[in-house]
């Protein structure tokens, strides 16, 4: 098993970057797991393996954040749902302030909102190079937008 974990520090070594995917801890794949499925704590725990116990420099690291939801329930045998962040914020008026929203159907929605992308991208400035986004076309217009948000961030940041 050591000789198998240093081929693999090695060939994380030769990569140009690493493409951080914190999120999917759960999903429609488990519907007998609902919660949150890409938290700031995750995102937190991802990038410190990468760069601490795998020796990843943080030039190396994108964070992966999501453009989209799961919603669970109400039931533990009902079946889980995907929306893109366009949809959740269009459907429950308020979500974008949210990481989750409880719909009147009695289904939790799981997601990303405004202040936890807020919170990671300035983790993916401080520990990281940047971010990277699953999906685009998932995220909402105007003054609702994630990508928005993650450019006035890094901006602000750079001041």
């Amino acid at each position: 098993m050591y000789y198998q974990d240093k081929l693999s520090d090695r060939a994380l070594s030769e990569f140009d970057f690493v493409n951080i995917m914190s999120y999917d801890r759960t999903g429609p794949w488990r519907p007998h797991e609902p919660g949150p499925h890409s938290t700031l704590t995750a995102a937190e725990e991802d990038i410190n393996y990468f760069g601490t116990i795998r020796n990843l420099p943080a030039d190396k690291m994108t964070l992966g954040v999501p453009f989209y939801g799961y919603g669970f329930g109400p039931e533990v045998t009902s079946p889980a749902t995907s929306m893109s962040y366009a949809q959740i914020i269009s459907a429950y008026p308020g979500s974008e302030k949210e990481d989750v929203w409880h719909n009147t159907e009695g289904q939790s929605i799981y997601y990303n909102g405004i202040p936890t992308i807020t919170q990671k991208t300035r983790l993916a400035l401080d520990k990281a190079s940047g971010i990277m986004i699953w999906q685009l076309r998932g995220d909402a217009r105007g003054r609702k937008s994630l990508l928005k948000i993650i450019y006035k961030t890094s901006r602000a940041r750079k001041r």
